[in-house]
Protein backbone atom coordinates (compact mmCIF):
# COMPACT_ATOMS: atom_id res chain seq x y z
CA UNK A 1 0.00 0.00 0.00
CA UNK A 2 1.33 3.09 -0.95
CA UNK A 3 0.40 6.27 1.83
CA UNK A 4 2.07 9.78 0.44
CA UNK A 5 0.49 11.93 3.04
CA UNK A 6 0.63 15.93 3.29
CA UNK A 7 1.01 18.50 6.21
CA UNK A 8 -2.48 18.59 7.84
CA UNK A 9 -3.31 21.95 9.78
CA UNK A 10 -4.81 22.05 12.78
CA UNK A 11 -8.43 23.54 12.72
CA UNK A 12 -9.02 27.04 14.29
CA UNK A 13 -9.25 27.36 17.72
CA UNK A 14 -11.62 28.38 20.24
CA UNK A 15 -11.58 30.59 23.66
CA UNK A 16 -11.38 28.17 26.38
CA UNK A 17 -14.76 30.40 27.71
CA UNK A 18 -16.43 30.30 24.49
CA UNK A 19 -18.60 26.65 24.91
CA UNK A 20 -18.24 24.22 22.57
CA UNK A 21 -20.07 23.60 19.52
CA UNK A 22 -22.76 21.26 19.20
CA UNK A 23 -21.78 18.12 17.63
CA UNK A 24 -22.54 16.94 14.55
CA UNK A 25 -24.00 13.18 13.97
CA UNK A 26 -21.88 11.23 11.13
CA UNK A 27 -24.46 10.24 8.73
CA UNK A 28 -24.25 6.65 6.68
CA UNK A 29 -25.34 5.87 3.33
CA UNK A 30 -25.18 2.96 1.20
CA UNK A 31 -23.31 4.27 -1.73
CA UNK A 32 -24.17 2.58 -5.36
CA UNK A 33 -20.50 4.16 -6.52
CA UNK A 34 -18.57 3.15 -3.85
CA UNK A 35 -20.16 -0.62 -4.49
CA UNK A 36 -19.28 -0.90 -8.38
CA UNK A 37 -15.54 0.86 -7.22
CA UNK A 38 -15.19 -2.40 -5.03
CA UNK A 39 -16.51 -4.36 -7.47
CA UNK A 40 -14.48 -3.33 -10.25
CA UNK A 41 -11.13 -4.09 -7.85
CA UNK A 42 -12.18 -7.36 -7.41
CA UNK A 43 -12.61 -7.72 -10.99
CA UNK A 44 -9.08 -6.55 -12.04
CA UNK A 45 -7.59 -8.02 -9.30
CA UNK A 46 -6.46 -4.65 -7.37
CA UNK A 47 -5.77 -2.01 -9.37
CA UNK A 48 -4.43 1.76 -7.79
CA UNK A 49 -6.64 3.98 -6.48
CA UNK A 50 -5.74 7.85 -5.26
CA UNK A 51 -7.98 9.50 -2.64
CA UNK A 52 -7.40 13.08 -2.07
CA UNK A 53 -9.87 13.55 0.10
CA UNK A 54 -9.72 14.02 4.60
CA UNK A 55 -7.39 11.15 5.37
CA UNK A 56 -9.57 8.42 6.83
CA UNK A 57 -8.20 5.03 7.54
CA UNK A 58 -11.07 2.78 7.37
CA UNK A 59 -11.08 3.64 3.74
CA UNK A 60 -7.31 3.05 3.04
CA UNK A 61 -8.30 -0.56 4.86
CA UNK A 62 -11.03 -1.11 2.60
CA UNK A 63 -9.59 -0.46 -0.68
CA UNK A 64 -6.25 -1.97 0.37
CA UNK A 65 -8.35 -5.25 1.34
CA UNK A 66 -9.87 -5.01 -1.98
CA UNK A 67 -6.38 -5.46 -3.73
CA UNK A 68 -5.79 -1.79 -4.55
CA UNK A 69 -2.33 -0.18 -4.34
CA UNK A 70 -3.69 2.99 -2.78
CA UNK A 71 -2.16 6.27 -2.92
CA UNK A 72 -3.42 8.88 -0.29
CA UNK A 73 -2.91 13.13 -0.83
CA UNK A 74 -4.85 15.21 1.20
CA UNK A 75 -5.88 17.84 -0.85
CA UNK A 76 -9.40 18.70 0.40
CA UNK A 77 -8.10 19.80 4.38
CA UNK A 78 -5.34 22.25 3.00
CA UNK A 79 -8.28 24.02 0.87
CA UNK A 80 -10.43 23.73 3.71
CA UNK A 81 -7.99 25.97 5.58
CA UNK A 82 -7.56 28.28 2.55
CA UNK A 83 -7.70 32.38 4.12
CA UNK A 84 -10.92 33.69 3.06
CA UNK A 85 -10.92 35.68 -0.68
CA UNK A 86 -7.52 33.94 -1.62
CA UNK A 87 -7.46 31.75 -4.41
CA UNK A 88 -6.37 28.37 -3.77
CA UNK A 89 -3.13 27.37 -5.66
CA UNK A 90 -4.38 24.29 -7.00
CA UNK A 91 -1.79 23.80 -9.77
CA UNK A 92 0.95 23.85 -6.56
CA UNK A 93 -1.21 21.52 -4.70
CA UNK A 94 -1.62 19.19 -7.57
CA UNK A 95 1.90 19.35 -8.54
CA UNK A 96 2.55 17.99 -5.00
CA UNK A 97 1.31 14.55 -5.67
CA UNK A 98 4.01 12.40 -7.23
CA UNK A 99 1.84 10.07 -9.17
CA UNK A 100 3.07 8.88 -12.35
CA UNK A 101 0.26 9.66 -16.01
CA UNK A 102 -2.10 7.24 -16.76
CA UNK A 103 -1.57 4.51 -13.57
CA UNK A 104 -4.82 5.27 -11.45
CA UNK A 105 -7.92 3.03 -11.97
CA UNK A 106 -10.52 5.44 -9.31
CA UNK A 107 -9.39 8.12 -8.16
CA UNK A 108 -11.88 9.69 -4.74
CA UNK A 109 -11.91 13.21 -5.15
CA UNK A 110 -14.99 13.37 -2.82
CA UNK A 111 -15.70 17.05 -1.50
CA UNK A 112 -12.86 18.54 -3.53
CA UNK A 113 -14.62 20.06 -6.64
CA UNK A 114 -17.51 21.33 -4.48
CA UNK A 115 -14.94 23.56 -2.34
CA UNK A 116 -13.34 25.27 -5.26
CA UNK A 117 -14.63 27.99 -7.64
CA UNK A 118 -15.94 26.65 -10.45
CA UNK A 119 -13.18 27.80 -13.11
CA UNK A 120 -10.44 26.11 -10.79
CA UNK A 121 -12.81 22.89 -10.63
CA UNK A 122 -12.07 22.92 -13.97
CA UNK A 123 -8.43 23.58 -14.29
CA UNK A 124 -8.14 21.12 -11.33
CA UNK A 125 -9.92 17.64 -13.55
CA UNK A 126 -8.16 19.09 -15.94
CA UNK A 127 -4.87 17.97 -14.27
CA UNK A 128 -6.28 14.93 -12.56
CA UNK A 129 -7.55 13.25 -15.22
CA UNK A 130 -3.91 12.62 -16.72
CA UNK A 131 -3.55 10.05 -13.53
CA UNK A 132 -5.92 8.45 -14.86
CA UNK A 133 -6.01 4.63 -17.14
CA UNK A 134 -7.61 4.45 -19.69
CA UNK A 135 -11.51 4.01 -18.96
CA UNK A 136 -10.37 5.38 -15.27
CA UNK A 137 -13.14 6.47 -13.09
CA UNK A 138 -13.37 9.90 -10.64
CA UNK A 139 -15.67 9.48 -8.06
CA UNK A 140 -16.85 13.25 -6.66
CA UNK A 141 -19.83 14.51 -4.22
CA UNK A 142 -22.02 17.17 -4.84
CA UNK A 143 -23.68 19.25 -1.66
CA UNK A 144 -27.33 20.72 -2.64
CA UNK A 145 -26.49 23.92 -0.82
CA UNK A 146 -23.16 25.67 -0.93
CA UNK A 147 -20.92 23.74 1.76
CA UNK A 148 -20.32 25.15 5.18
CA UNK A 149 -17.80 22.85 5.67
CA UNK A 150 -15.97 19.54 4.44
CA UNK A 151 -16.55 16.01 5.53
CA UNK A 152 -14.09 12.59 6.14
CA UNK A 153 -15.57 9.87 4.04
CA UNK A 154 -15.17 6.47 6.03
CA UNK A 155 -15.85 3.54 3.13
CA UNK A 156 -16.68 -0.07 4.60
CA UNK A 157 -16.60 -3.12 2.49
CA UNK A 158 -20.47 -3.71 2.13
CA UNK A 159 -20.26 -0.08 0.06
CA UNK A 160 -21.73 1.96 3.04
CA UNK A 161 -19.91 5.41 3.59
CA UNK A 162 -19.97 7.79 6.89
CA UNK A 163 -19.66 11.13 6.36
CA UNK A 164 -17.81 12.59 9.59
CA UNK A 165 -18.07 16.84 9.07
CA UNK A 166 -14.57 17.69 10.34
CA UNK A 167 -14.42 21.28 10.02
CA UNK A 168 -15.56 24.64 8.53
CA UNK A 169 -14.22 26.27 5.42
CA UNK A 170 -12.10 29.20 5.64
CA UNK A 171 -13.73 30.83 2.75
CA UNK A 172 -17.61 30.79 1.66
CA UNK A 173 -17.68 28.62 -1.81
CA UNK A 174 -20.81 28.84 -4.20
CA UNK A 175 -22.98 25.78 -4.56
CA UNK A 176 -22.01 23.70 -7.77
CA UNK A 177 -25.45 23.77 -9.96
CA UNK A 178 -26.24 20.62 -11.90
CA UNK A 179 -25.51 22.15 -14.79
CA UNK A 180 -22.04 23.49 -13.60
CA UNK A 181 -21.62 19.39 -12.67
CA UNK A 182 -22.40 18.44 -16.33
CA UNK A 183 -20.50 20.77 -17.58
CA UNK A 184 -17.48 19.85 -15.45
CA UNK A 185 -17.53 16.05 -16.52
CA UNK A 186 -18.00 16.90 -20.12
CA UNK A 187 -15.22 14.74 -21.14
CA UNK A 188 -15.98 11.78 -19.43
CA UNK A 189 -18.95 9.33 -19.37
CA UNK A 190 -21.58 9.25 -16.80
CA UNK A 191 -21.12 6.19 -15.06
CA UNK A 192 -23.90 6.80 -12.11
CA UNK A 193 -24.79 9.66 -10.32
CA UNK A 194 -27.43 9.78 -7.42
CA UNK A 195 -28.47 11.91 -4.69
CA UNK A 196 -26.63 10.49 -1.15
CA UNK A 197 -27.42 11.56 2.48
CA UNK A 198 -30.70 13.69 1.44
CA UNK A 199 -28.34 16.61 0.59
CA UNK A 200 -25.76 15.70 -1.67
CA UNK A 201 -25.45 14.12 -4.84
CA UNK A 202 -22.66 11.48 -5.83
CA UNK A 203 -21.02 10.96 -9.14
CA UNK A 204 -18.83 8.36 -10.58
CA UNK A 205 -17.57 9.48 -14.22
CA UNK A 206 -15.33 7.45 -16.27
CA UNK A 207 -12.36 8.68 -18.54
CA UNK A 208 -13.30 8.40 -22.45
CA UNK A 209 -10.27 7.27 -23.73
Amino acid sequence: MFLKLTHRRAYAGTSPLAPPPPAEVPEQYASPSVKRILERLARVGGGAVLDLGVLSGDTLTTFAEAGARVHVHDIVSRLRAAPDGGAPDIGRLLGAVRVAPATIDVMCAWELFDVLPFAVAQEALAVMSRWLVPKGWVLAVFNTTAPAGVHRFRVAADGLVRAEPTGALGQAVAVTTNSQVAQLFAGFTLVHSAMVRGQAREVLAQRQD
